[in-house]
This record gives C-alpha cells, structure tokens and sequence, in this order.
C-alpha cells in the first residue's frame, strides 16, 4: 500500500556542537577576562561581535569564540595565567587583532578594546560565470573566499546566538498542501511556544555526509534534510561541496544581493543539494540560503524539490533563522507507471520566528537548575532508566523509578531537554522534547511525554485506521548472521483479528540500514519474518500489549553463516524451563515430509537439548532473550542450522526438512576382509590394554563426550561450541627443555578427522572411543600424526585418538559378535 502523502519527516539540521566546545571550555578554564568591545570611531558598543582569544606569535587559539552581548560586554576565559591578543570578527568589517593583553587571575574590571571600523565592500568583488574549483581542487574559488568569509561569521553568529539568549522569540510551523499544478488546496498552522524553540530538530552534519540528503524510499519512508549552520561549516561541507561565484545576482528592494554558489563535487553519488547563498552586497550580512535536491531516490524525476533558509540580525548582534520552507513529493498509486506511483502534488513545510523582546545579559558565571518528569503515554506509566539529555551542553542522566530526572548547575540560557525513547529511537516519529528557561529563573520544572498512540499512528501509519483496544508500532532492524544491518530485505507482519479470527499479513520493505518500522493492528500473537531473495529467517511470535511498541531485530542467515558461528560452550546457560524466557518448536522431517523421531535439537549456548516426537514435534522451553543458534541432526541425515533472535515470551517456529548424507559405498569382498582386519585389530587392543578405551555404555554415562578425555597427561580446552584435548610430553631438545603440550590426530572410522566433528557427532552412534596419550602406547600405523603443539612445533608425537562408529561395526558384518571390553 503506497500513501496518499508521503511520510517525509523534514529534520532541520541545527546541530550545537561548537557551543558545546565552548561550554567545555569554560569550565576547564581557570583564569576569566572580561572585554568590552566598542567602535573605536563612535565608542558604540559591538554587540553580535565575535571574541576570541590568541596566544603567540602564530596567534594559536586559545579559547573558542564567544558572541559579545548588546552591551558590548565578553567573558573570556584562558587556560593560564600570561599573554593574550584579543580576535575581533565582525560581518562587513576586516577583522581586528588587538595589542598584548595581559591575564593576572585578579582582574575585575572589563578592558576596552577600540576596534576600528575598516569595512570589506563586497560590492567590488568581480563576478564571473567561471567556476574555479572542481573534483581534486580546493572546495572555495579565489573569488568566493571573500564572500565566503562574511558568510561564516553570520553562522558562527547564529549559532552562538541560540545559546546566549540575548532575545526571546516564538515560533509557528506551518504545512501546506497542493496540487499537482502547485495549486493550493490546505494549510495546518502550529503554535511552537516561545523561549527560542525551533520548529525542526537537530542531525549530526556526518550522517548527512555518509547517507546523503534524501534517505529512505518512497515506497516506504523518506527523510529529506536541510542544511543549516552547522553543516554549512562543517569540514564535510567544505570536503564535498564546490563554493564559487557563479555570476549570480539579484535586488531584493534596495539592496543587491551576491550569490554564493554551491554544489557537490562530481565524484560524490549520494543525495545531494546545490544552490546558492545570498549575501548583502553593501552590509555583507547573510541574508537567504536556496537548495534544491539532486540525485534524490525517487521513481522519477520531479521538479521543485528544495527550499530556502531565511537568516535575519536583530539589533543585539544576535542572528536567528526568521523563516524556512521545504517542498517534498506528494505520490498516489496508479497502475500506469511501472512504480506503481504517480505524482499526486506536494507537501510544504515551513515554519517562521518572530523576536518578542530583548534580554538583558546576565553573568555567564550564574548557574540554575533544571529537573523533570517522563511520562509514556503508550503505555500509561512513567519511564524509569531513560536518558535525558540537554544536547547543546552536552549534558546527559537517567530518570530515576519515578521517572523523574534532574540536572544540577545548568549555565544561564534557553535549552532544549531531550528524552531519547529507545524502542522508536531509529526511526525519527518520536520527538520527546521540552524547552528550560533558565535565564530569569531560578529553577525550572518540565514534564516530558511520550506523545500518543493516535498522534503517532497519525504521524507514521499512511492513513490507516488508528487500532482500538490493542496495537501499536514494531521496529527493528534485519541482520544478517554476523550482527551487521543487511537492506533491500522484505519483512512480513500476520496476525488475527477478532471476532472471526480473520488473518491479516502485512509486508513492508527495510530501508537501506536495515531499519523497519510497521503499524500493527493487534498486540497479541503477532509474527513477524524477513525475506530476501531465497533466504527466509525464522518466523518468531510476540506480544506487546500494553506497551504498544516492541523493538524486535530479525536475523537472515544462509547454511553456510550459521554453520560458521561458533558458540562459546564455557559460556553455556540453564534452560529457564516453561513459562520462563522464549520458546523455540517446530517440526523435523525427511525429503518425503515425514517426521523424524530420531532427531536431536539443541540451542547451542543453552544445556540441555529437546526430545522430539514420533511426528517429528519437538518443543525447547526457557531459550533466554537474544540471538542464538539451533541445531537440528539426526543419524544418516544432514545436519542443518537456524539462527533466531527472541525476546521473553516469545515463539519461534522452525520447520525444516533434512536431507539424507550419501549412502555408503558398496562393500566388497577386499572392502569386508580390511574392515573385519581393523575389527581384529581393534579387538587386540581393547584385550592388551594400552590405551584408555571407553564403550558406548561407559560414554553415555558422561556428561558430554570429553568425559572420555579426563584422564592424567591430558587436559581439555573448550573452543566455542567445539572442544579439543592436548597430551602433555618431555622435551630434551637444544632449543627448548620442559614439557610441551600438543594435540592427537583424531581419527573416526579409520579416516583422519578432528575433534570438531568429533564433538557434533551423536555419543549414542560412537561404539567405542580409545585415547593413547602417549606415543609410545599408540598403534603403529597411527604414530607420527601429531597436528601440533603449544609452543609450534608439530613433529607427530602427540598420541592418537580412535572412534569407531556403530555403522562401522556393522558394515564388517559382525552384528552378532559381541564387543570387546577391557578387562
């Protein structure tokens, strides 16, 4: 089923990091200063200037920039008593370097700096049409660098300025809808409160880098994202982007705008954006950034895809973002187009901010505190043990069992609180956030919530009916065996529906991480699988009720995958028993789709193993949650291997048919008289007594084969799921004199094996088992056979180990001879 509107959540990509630097440094910082700038001409104060400090001769940072308030007034901080310049940058100004300053740890009055107001005229850059930089060039042109400089002081300015809170503002979201032809048809308008609070939410500029722009599909789900200061900066930005000037010009009343122009460079094949920043050609302050998409995954090409940024200075200095659009596709389902879709219109979303009024700064020496609550209202209860964090200081806890959460020593200013909840946390429909004041305030108290079921079916389930009773969200991820996101995989929903018990399937594609996310319209019994090409994971059975989100990860795992994961059996756990953990059944049987009762199923890092029945039924209580491995064999068969992935309380089901192991090959005359000559060689041995031999009756009195092994001279070292024995020997050579430790060759009906096979080899079929430890014990025609030792040397004297399968005996034609004990 494919959306009337596509659900394209639009991220704002405003990321805080370097107030976040520069609120580490200040508390890492010793030793405050205290500047006033003003106009060295007209001794107004600079306030939206950009302070920093330098240190020597090649004027080193020493302190990251700080936005000087209305009043001019900077508190600088410094590592270090000594010598410092003070970095003065503002737009449309050269900037200014000052004269020593000297930092004594005693200082409490502000120094004046004059800064002289030398203006950058950009109107006298000459524009071309000529692009300078291309794929391995330098991502800005000769004459872009001037703009471009200008450009970064505006979005270094408004990034500062979210975190100084010189301003109060208010915001409002809007959402249109139109036609085909662009024509208007509806607008929803939301209040988004005042104290600063953005309508949009923050990304990290490499996840736009490494996924591109436009991620997600439109069969699905789509994300498109917008530039904003932070990626601007980035060195991502700078590496991927080609800035130049591109001729570009325009009047916006009395003012000529430059356009600064940007795209990406041509060996980059992610979603991208291109477009252009206008920059004041009298002022150089930044005024509007255009984008557009480019190489978006869509079925085909549609036109006006992009938006705009609008940035605006108040009189503080402070800059913010007065208003952003962005247009994003609108599809319908038609069956003329191979993609199933058409072009149905567009959806706008935008948003605006207006300053309500001014602050008076205060000390960034004031500390407030913040506390809160967390509410789930999916499933009706607080949130113990969720994170919460106030991203722009870097700031993170956990609620506590009430669900409350508390911050202590919090700086002066506006803050966004975050509350990350972990089952939708990759998915992006969920955004649990309130806004701290603390500017005036003391101490300020906000409850976060999870928003409701109807609200995010709304937001997330493409017009389907919002369920009632039961229900909800269940996200994932498809994995394949190594833990690893595998995409392009389908994933399939089915549960039943009351009263007629009516079965609905579901199916949806992951994205290209992985990542799933389905409405489901029941809370009990509902079973999910993965699918991709030939492979099939193994269908498991959940409930989530009253939850209403489960978070379920789905493995697909090929034969050969699962047969290469090796379980860790020093690690081995109980079996919780029935009602405990999950459940693993199913049903094994042969290529003609009868049961085989013979078979054994064991989950390789659990004890124990299931019995199955004459139908070939078989049930495994109390499989602890996560992911584990199921081994299915029986005698003349093949073994096969599944690998699944359960919480508590779930089902898996395992329905696998095994295939029969070639017959063995025809006995002939010669064949019969060397197998019954190894019978009798065998019978010798058992009577002399040389080695350790134990019987199939001795061997399933042993917990596990390796029972066979505890004997002196011997130790036994457990590998994953497998095990092997070492023998130790006296060695007198020039090189080395001690005892070294190394492993027998293994042999099993007379043919060279390994203690790997060894141990998935059912004890029930082994007819006896002889170990010599010594070489000197061992048969003849088995000696210098050694595959090694601890200390790398392999000169085959480490002893032999002698398996001799039921089916070997019985291929000599010796049934009714009884075996040889010893004595």
């Amino acid at each position: 089923m494919i959306p009337d509107g596509l659900r394209a959540l639009i991220k704002f990509v405003a990321t805080m990091v370097a107030v976040v630097a520069a609120c580490a440094s200040v508390t890492q910082a010793q030793f405050p200063l205290r500047v006033r700038v003003v106009d060295a001409e007209t001794q107004r104060p600079l306030g939206g200037a950009l302070v920093s400090v330098a240190t020597g001769p090649a004027l080193t940072t020493a302190a990251p920039a700080v936005l000087a308030s209305g009043d001019g007034i900077v508190l600088l901080r410094v590592p270090a008593i000594g010598a410092y310049r003070i970095l003065v940058r503002r737009i449309g100004y050269a900037p200014f370097t000052s004269d020593t300053v000297r930092v004594t740890g005693t200082m409490s009055v502000a120094i004046m700096i004059a800064v002289p107001a030398t203006r950058i005229a950009l109107a006298t850059v000459r524009v071309t049409a000529k692009r300078e930089c291309d794929a391995d060039g330098l991502s800005t042109s000769s004459e872009a660098a001037p703009v471009w400089e200008e450009v970064r002081k505006a979005l270094e300015t408004s990034i500062l300025s979210r975190g100084t809170s010189f301003i109060v503002t208010s915001g409002v979201s809007t959402r249109r809808i139109l036609g085909e032809d662009g024509r208007f048809i509806s607008e929803d308008t939301t209040a988004k409160g005042t104290a600063g609070a953005r309508p949009f939410q923050a990304v990290d500029p490499l996840v736009l880098e490494q996924g591109g722009y436009v991620q997600g599909g439109y069969r699905t789900s789509m994300t498109l994202y917008a530039p904003d200061e932070q990626v601007l900066l980035s060195e991502g930005f700078r590496r991927l982007h080609c800035l130049s000037m591109g001729g570009a010009t325009r009047r916006s009343g009395d003012t000529t705008l430059i356009g600064l122009v940007f795209e990406p460079r041509t060996n980059n094949q992610l979603s991208e954006i291109q477009g252009t920043i206008w920059v004041d050609s009298a002022t150089s302050e930044l005024r509007r950034l255009e984008y557009g998409y480019m190489r978006a995954p869509l079925p085909f090409p549609v036109p006006s895809l992009g938006g705009y940024v609008d940035f605006r200075r108040h009189r503080t200095g402070a800059w913010y973002v007065s208003t952003w659009q962005i247009r994003m596709p609108r599809w319908r389902t038609t069956n003329m187009n191979p993609s199933g879709v058409a072009l149905a219109g567009f959806v706008e979303v935008g948003g605006a901010v207006s300053v309500l009024h001014e602050r008076t700064a205060l000390s960034t020496n004031l500390v407030r505190t913040v506390t809160g609550s967390l509410f789930d209202s999916l499933s009706g209860r607080d949130m113990p043990g969720a994170v919460v964090r106030i991203p722009e200081l870097g700031r993170e806890t956990t609620t506590d069992f009430l669900g409350r959460f508390r911050f202590d020593s919090v700086t002066v200013g506006v803050w966004d609180v975050v509350a990350d909840y972990a089952p939708l946390a990759a998915h992006d429909i969920v955004r649990v956030q309130g806004v701290a004041d603390i500017v005036e305030a003391q101490r300020v108290d906000i409850a976060l919530a999870v928003p409701s079921l109807r609200s995010l079916w709304t937001n997330a389930c493409q017009g389907r009916p919002v369920p009632e009773g039961s229900g909800g969200f269940v996200a994932g991820v498809v994995r394949d065996a190594s833990g690893s996101p595998m995409s392009g995989a389908a994933v399939e929903f089915t549960w039943k529906l009351p009263p007629r018990d009516s079965t609905i399937q579901w199916r949806l594609s992951a994205d290209s991480a992985g990542r799933y996310l389905a409405c489901v319209g029941a809370g009990a019994g509902v079973t999910v699988r993965a699918m991709r090409d030939s492979l099939s994971s193994v269908p498991v059975t959940f409930s989530f009720v009253p939850a209403r989100v489960a978070a379920r990860d789905v493995v697909l795992a090929t034969d050969e995958e699962a047969e290469a994961i090796r379980v860790d059996s020093t690690r081995m756990v109980d079996a919780g028993g029935r009602g405990a953990g999950a459940t693993v059944d199913g049903t094994v049987r042969d290529p003609g789709g009868r049961g085989i009762a013979t078979a054994r199923v064991r989950v390789l890092d659990v004890l124990g193993e299931a019995r199955v029945g004459g139908n070939g039924g078989f049930v495994f209580h109390g499989v602890p949650p996560g992911q584990h491995v199921v081994s299915i064999e029986a005698i003349g068969y093949e073994r096969a291997r599944r690998v699944v992935r359960v919480g508590a309380g779930d089902s898996a089901h395992i329905d696998v048919r095994l295939g029969r192991l070639a017959t063995l090959r025809t006995v002939t005359v010669s064949e019969r008289e060397r197998v019954q000559a190894v019978r009798q060689e065998i019978d010798s041995r058992v009577s002399a007594g040389h080695g350790y031999v134990s019987d199939s009756t001795k061997l399933m009195k042993y917990s596990a084969i390796w029972g066979a092994f505890n004997v002196p001279n011997a130790r036994i070292r457990n590998v994953g799921s497998s095990f092997t024995v070492e023998v130790s020997r006296v060695s007198m050579g020039r090189g080395f004199q001690g005892i070294r430790w190394c492993t027998p060759q293994v042999y099993l009906d007379d043919a060279r094996a390994d203690f790997d096979k060894l141990s998935s080899y059912p004890r029930e079929e082994i007819a006896l088992l002889e170990f010599y430890s010594r070489i000197a014990n061992a048969p003849l025609r088995y000696t210098g056979s050694g595959t090694g030792t601890s200390s790398g040397v392999s000169d085959g004297t480490c002893g032999a180990v002698l398996v001799w399968t039921k089916n070997f005996m019985r291929a000599a034609d010796m049934m009714g001879k009884a075996l040889p004990r010893k004595p």
